[in-house]
């Protein structure tokens, strides 16, 4: 793996109460030339596949990030454990999902955001709970709920909201951002000219608290104030393809769409102008896999349990979300699990094996600029390099899975290609990206022979033979 120099401008945050915390200022996470022109390049291929076979990288819990306060009290808490007997004095406090903002992310490649999203003192905040369920105590609260509704003081709190109130993040709960504000800093960064090309996917980790409380029209109203009119891909846009088949992201862009919304809970009609819902079957057929259940190259199972619905593997049309957390509450885990760590996660070891196998959205924790190298699968580390000589004919080489530039005295005919030389140039990437697609994995592509989804793939130009491609027509 190479080792790429991470530069940033820090700068100190602080709370109310004068806590303060180093972090790396809002954009300011300089990208490696080569990671950020191969993250260029593999987006302009992805782009040109149908939605249901893209890949693009994501991470967990995006907004959960120490660059904006989460954690900004974790070494003082950290502090208390010495005190505790039956607590290591060294045990870890980790309450930030991400070190680097959402900016940075975005120019890490992640194009998949997933934002923590629930009512919190009076507004919509990035707030990490909703993992905590006490069905007893929820009756107990909804009922004394009817009592203080009628005397005009409801109470908009239950167990799914401790972790957001008070805040399991070391945030004073009045500094967890609003949503809104997350918002507009993917919408800032969407309207920059050089990402005009770009297309988001933001996936809800909400409750059903904001529709029992009403909030769900609030919810809707600042996503579609946050991004210009008709820049939003919506359940009804998508009834234009059938409800079947999914446009490529180019399609999407050109016709305006720059991004679309997944939610986690069923809301029902009511989200249905605007939202998508992850759980009936519309977005690819989504499946959120555990990472311990994925099984690497040559096979790509995504998911090796018994009950798992449809094909289970990955590059056939059904959207595999993988996440993997690496919170630490000292002798707790992720998962509140005593003494255990979050193995397996995404890092920069597990990385590579789940780019190589097309898993759609890998997302994993405290992305880094080495860890999005290791989902990098076309050029090679330091490629592509300059080739001087006036006569050479600047050529793409496939070596396994990456790419090196090479020089031939002409371009490659049809058994050099076959061989994975390519021309350099708008109209060589293009071949090539069919060819990556058929050469790569032709058992799973195969799968789509003689389904309406294959015929979806031949209307784009991509039509598969056994260890080989045809050229696009």
């Amino acid at each position: 793996m190479r080792s790429l120099t991470v530069i940033v401008v820090l700068l100190h945050l602080c709370d109310d109460d004068g806590l303060c915390t180093e972090v790396c200022e809002r954009g300011s996470v300089e990208i490696d030339v080569w990671l950020s022109n191969a993250i260029k390049t593999q987006l302009q291929l992805v782009r040109r596949l149908p939605f249901c076979l893209a890949v693009l990288l994501g991470t967990h819990n995006s907004a959960i990030t120490l660059a904006d306060g989460y954690a900004n009290r974790d070494e003082y808490f950290q502090l208390y454990f010495k005190w505790i007997r039956w607590v290591s004095s060294d045990s870890t406090l980790r309450t930030n999902d991400q070190y680097f903002s959402l900016t940075d992310q975005l120019n890490m490649g992640v194009r998949a955001v997933e934002l923590d999203t629930h009512w919190v003192e009076g507004e919509l905040r990035i707030a990490h709970c909703g993992g905590f369920h006490a069905a007893p105590f929820n009756v107990l609260i909804r009922a004394v709920n009817v009592v203080a509704s009628l005397l005009g003081h409801p109470i908009h709190w239950d167990t799914e909201t401790v972790g957001c109130n008070p805040s399991l993040s070391s945030i004073p709960v009045t500094m967890q951002r609003s949503f809104a504000d997350a918002l507009a800093e993917l919408s800032t960064w969407l309207a920059l000219p050089e990402n005009k090309e770009e297309f988001l996917v933001v996936f809800l980790d909400d409750q059903m608290d904001l529709q029992t409380w009403g909030f769900l029209p609030q919810l809707m109203k600042e996503i579609q104030d946050g991004f210009p009119a008709g820049s939003i891909y919506t359940p009804p846009d998508h009834a234009k393809h059938g409800n079947v088949l999914w446009p490529s992201i180019n399609d999407l862009l050109l016709d305006g769409k720059r991004v679309m919304f997944v939610s986690g809970e069923d809301y029902g009609p009511a989200m249905a102008p605007l939202i998508f819902e992850r759980n009936n079957g519309t977005v690819c057929n989504w499946q959120e896999p555990p990472l311990a259940d994925f099984d690497g190259t040559p096979d790509c199972v995504a998911d090796r349990r018994p009950l798992f619905p449809g094909d289970r593997h990955t590059l056939t049309g059904t959207l595999f979300r993988v996440t993997t957390c690496e919170l630490l509450y000292g002798p707790l885990n992720c998962n509140f699990i005593w003494k255990s760590d979050n193995l397996p996660i995404l890092d920069e070891l597990s990385l590579p094996a789940v780019a190589a196998c097309g898993v759609n959205m890998p997302c994993p924790d405290l992305l880094t600029p080495e860890r999005a190298a290791a989902t990098i699968w076309s050029w090679a580390p330091g490629e592509p390099y300059g080739i001087a000589a006036a006569h050479a004919r600047p050529t793409i080489w496939q070596r396994a899975l990456q790419w090196l530039a090479v020089a031939l005295s002409r371009h490659p005919d049809s058994s050099q290609r076959e061989a994975g030389y390519w021309p350099m140039g708008k109209g060589g990437v293009a071949q090539m990206a069919q060819h990556l697609m058929c050469r790569i994995t032709p058992k799973r592509i195969w799968r789509f022979r003689g389904s309406s989804r294959d015929q979806g793939l031949r209307q784009r130009g991509y039509r598969c033979k056994t260890g080989a491609s045809q050229p696009i027509s």
